[in-house]
C-alpha cells in the first residue's frame, strides 16, 4: 500500500512537470521571455491560472498523498512503540514475579523449598507425577467424557492437528487441573464442579477419591 501510494504521487509529479514543460515549448513559438514587446497581463495571466490550477493540483495531491504516508508511518511508529513499551513492562513484570516465587514440598520427609526458576521446574516435576497417576483412572474407551467436552477437545485437536488423541487431551487437561487447583478442601470442591462438566459422575469421583 505504501509503495503504491509514493508510485502514485511520483507519477502524479511527473505528470504535472511533463504538462508545464509540454505547455511552455507550446507557448514558445509565440512568445518570448524577454521579449521586447509590451506584457500583456491578460494574457501573461491566463498562463498563470493555467499553471495553478491544472500543474498546481496535480502537486497539491502528490503533497497529500505523501503527508498522508506520512501520518500513517507515524501512527504505525505509535502501535509499534506502545506494543514494545507494553511487551517490555510484562516481561519486567514476568521477572519480578519469577524472583518473588517460593514453592515448598515435602520430599521423603523432608520439606523441599524451590525458588524462582526452580519454582517451574518443580511444577513441572508435579504435572508430570500427576499425568502418570491420571493416567490409571483413564480407560482405553472415551465414553465417559461428556458429549459436549468431547466436541470442544475435537474442535481443539482439529485446529492443532489430525494425529491428536482427544483421550490424550483430556488426560492432560485433567492433571493439569488437579496441580492448579490442589487436592485441599476448596481446590476438590473446585475440581468437582469442572469435571461434573467434562466427565460422568463415577469417573470423576474415581479420579477425586
Amino acid at each position: 500500500m505504501n509503495k503504491f501510494l509514493i508510485r502514485c504521487s511520483f507519477f502524479v509529479i511527473s505528470l504535472g512537470a511533463v504538462i508545464c514543460v509540454y505547455f511552455f515549448y507550446a507557448l514558445s513559438g509565440a512568445y518570448e521571455v524577454n521579449g521586447k514587446g509590451e506584457w500583456k497581463m491578460d494574457v501573461t495571466g491566463q498562463v498563470g491560472d493555467f499553471i495553478g490550477g491544472i500543474v498546481g493540483t496535480l502537486f497539491a495531491l502528490s503533497g497529500t498523498l505523501l503527508i498522508y504516508l506520512s501520518f500513517r508511518e507515524q501512527t504505525n511508529q505509535n502501535k509499534r512503540e506502545a506494543f514494545e513499551a507494553a511487551f517490555f513492562e510484562m516481561l519486567r513484570l514476568h521477572r519480578e514475579n519469577v524472583e518473588e516465587m517460593r514453592l515448598s514440598k515435602e520430599v521423603d520427609g523432608h520439606v523441599e523449598l524451590a525458588e524462582n526458576r526452580k519454582v517451574f521446574r518443580l511444577i513441572y516435576a508435579e504435572f508430570v507425577e500427576c499425568y502418570r497417576e491420571v493416567k490409571k483412572f483413564f480407560r482405553k474407551t472415551d465414553d465417559y467424557i461428556l458429549p459436549k467436552y468431547k466436541v470442544e477437545l475435537e474442535m481443539i485437536a482439529r485446529r492443532i492437528s489430525d494425529k491428536i488423541d482427544v483421550k490424550e487431551m483430556a488426560m492432560i487437561d485433567t492433571a493439569y487441573c488437579i496441580v492448579f487447583f490442589g487436592m485441599g478442601n476448596e481446590g476438590e470442591q473446585v475440581l468437582t464442579h469442572q469435571f461434573r462438566k467434562k466427565y460422568d459422575g463415577m469417573h470423576f469421583r474415581n479420579l477425586l477419591t
